[in-house]
């Protein structure tokens, strides 16, 4: 997993500094106390897409097993890959964009392969419609089907689905309420510019 984290302890001083490469975040210091914790997640919440990682999204510890069933959260550079925990470090996933392919099946692979060296958050849903061993072996029903579609069938579906029964993708949802709010604010920008002219010209002929 990645460390957002450098830490080295010197006599006494307690140094940090914080800065930026290529998108990504960089923090080091010469000494790391448990209060810094929060600040740093804040930092990296701060970085990602809003959603990405959500406010009841909790952050796993390093070296901390995920409960079973669960279902996992790990971004990338400008989505969100998504899992389900069925134990043992093993993620059910759909693989397509989840390591750089267009496309993928729903597989079963390691949790080190499945967040590809950076952080992995639990997302916490208040009413699953599943329990954790029903959420399991639905994942597991869907091992090997290849029909990933990015906009219709992706992992966050595929997650939705195992634990809600619903066939559904927020990251979707967002990115299409997003273009649609653009393609409106500039058919808004258009109207504005052709109706300039015509109210111009109409102005004119009724001076003469």
């Amino acid at each position: 997993m990645v460390r957002f984290a450098a830490v080295n302890c010197g006599a006494g001083r307690r140094h940090t500094s914080e800065s930026r490469a290529c998108g990504s975040l960089r923090v080091t210091g010469r000494c790391k106390l448990p209060q810094d914790a929060p600040i740093l997640r804040t930092i990296v919440r701060a970085m990602l897409c809003p959603r990405m990682v959500i406010r009841n999204d909790r952050l796993l510890a390093y070296n901390e097993e995920p409960p079973l069933g669960s279902h996992l959260v790990s971004p990338r550079l400008c989505f969100a890959h998504h899992g389900i925990y069925v134990g043992g470090g093993r993620v059910i996933h759909y693989g397509g964009l989840g390591h750089r392919l267009l496309r993928g099946p729903v597989e079963e692979i390691s949790v080190a392969r499945f967040t590809r060296g950076r952080r992995a958050w639990v997302r916490t849903h208040e009413w699953p419609r599943f329990g954790c061993a029903d959420v399991i072996r639905r994942a597991q029903s869907r091992v090997g089907e290849n029909c990933y579609r990015v906009l219709s069938n992706n992992c966050e579906h595929f997650c939705e689905w195992c634990l809600q029964g619903e066939h559904r993708s927020y990251q979707v949802e967002s990115l299409r309420a997003m273009l649609n709010a653009a393609v409106r604010s500039i058919r808004r920008g258009l109207a504005r510019v052709v109706a300039v002219p015509s109210v111009s010209i109409r102005a004119e002929g009724d001076r003469s």
